[in-house]
This record gives structure tokens, C-alpha cells and sequence, in this order.
């Protein structure tokens, strides 16, 4: 609103019950079209990096962010999401991070192992923001400089995860990132 920004969605109905809600990653703009959605009873996984930025520590910390460690800290990374897997099957909670690193279309297995273990389907969510609004990345992009625009939410159907294991966590990541590259495709064509 500040911004001039406006976010437009799709209608969707969220599972009623744990859900991994996932989405692809391409502006510092995300974190706030996420928030802005509404998520039912959801946690959020926020780079730890961010945390440095006092009104995003303190935001974090009331809401409960898992503030995630750096790709180059495999093991503290582990114990992050061992932890909020905890937490998460204690509570009921659903979660929302993005697999993708920003802008990178490389993703991540941390969704994949937690959505597996607790059972819980993915919820896909597509944000489609505009170059004449997007100010990019954090590192790389335009930082601030949001110019006025429609910002467009797309949804698909859950995807169910009750069957599968562990074994297969590489090959199921990959077929949700080919989903998305398609999507992409879709939304772009």
C-alpha cells in the first residue's frame, strides 16, 4: 500500500490441516505478499541474515520464525529444521518457506524432508510480480526501489505427500521444481 503496490490472488481454499505451503523466490517483495495472504495457523522460515534488521527480528520473533542458517552451515542447517520439525508436529502449525534460493531456480530439499516426515501436503503458491515493480533480490537487485504495480498470487492444487519416503526426497524436489519451471513457463507464454 505504501508502495503503491497492490496484490491481486486467486481464489483458493488452504487444506485444513498441516500444510507445507511452498513458492518460488525471486524479490525481497515476497516476504511481505506472503505475510499479506494470510496463511492459517502457519510459522514462516526467514534467512537468518534478516534477523540483523531490528523491525524484521522483532516481527520474527513474536510470529516464531525459523531463522535459517546459510547454505555454507550444513550442519546447523540440519538442526534448524530437525527442530522446527519438532516444534511443528508438537503443534500442528503449517509452515511456509521458499525451496528456491532467490532467483536461482536451485531447489533446496528442507520442504521436501519436512513435508515427507510430518505428512503434510505441499501447497504450491506462484508469485508473479511484474519488472516495472520488482526491485529484485536483496543483494544484486534494485533494494528498495518498488515502483507502483499489481503483484499476482497464483495457486495449484495440494500436492499429496502421504506416500512418499525418504529414499526419494531427490528425485520428489525435482519434480516440484520441473512443476514450477513449467508453471513459470505457463504464466510467462
Amino acid at each position: 500500500w505504501l508502495f503503491g503496490v497492490r496484490i491481486e490472488r486467486q481464489p483458493c481454499e488452504f487444506p485444513d490441516r498441516r500444510t507445507v505451503f511452498i513458492s518460488n523466490h525471486t524479490s525481497m517483495l515476497d516476504m511481505f505478499v506472503i505475510v499479506a495472504l494470510g496463511l492459517p495457523n502457519s510459522r514462516y522460515f526467514l534467512c537468518g541474515f534478516l534477523r540483523w534488521f531490528p523491525p524484521l527480528w522483532l516481527v520474527g520473533r513474536l510470529i516464531g520464525i525459523f531463522w535459517t542458517a546459510p547454505q555454507t552451515q550444513p550442519k546447523r542447517r540440519t538442526e534448524i529444521f530437525h527442530n522446527a520439525e519438532r516444534l511443528l508436529r508438537r503443534t500442528g502449525e503449517s509452515v511456509f518457506l521458499t525451496p528456491e534460493g532467490q532467483v536461482t531456480w536451485r531447489f533446496n530439499k528442507g520442504a521436501f524432508h519436512l513435508a515427507t516426515n510430518l505428512r503434510a501436503p505441499i501447497q504450491p503458491i506462484y508469485i508473479e510480480i511484474p519488472r516495472h515493480v520488482d526491485p529484485g533480490p536483496w543483494f544484486g537487485g534494485d533494494r528498495f526501489n518498488i515502483r507502483p504495480g499489481v503483484i499476482r498470487v497464483h495457486f495449484k492444487p495440494p500436492i499429496d505427500t502421504e506416500e512418499w519416503t525418504l529414499d526419494e526426497l531427490e528425485r520428489r524436489r525435482d519434480e516440484v521444481k520441473e512443476f514450477y519451471l513449467e508453471w513459470h513457463q505457463e504464466l510467462e507464454g
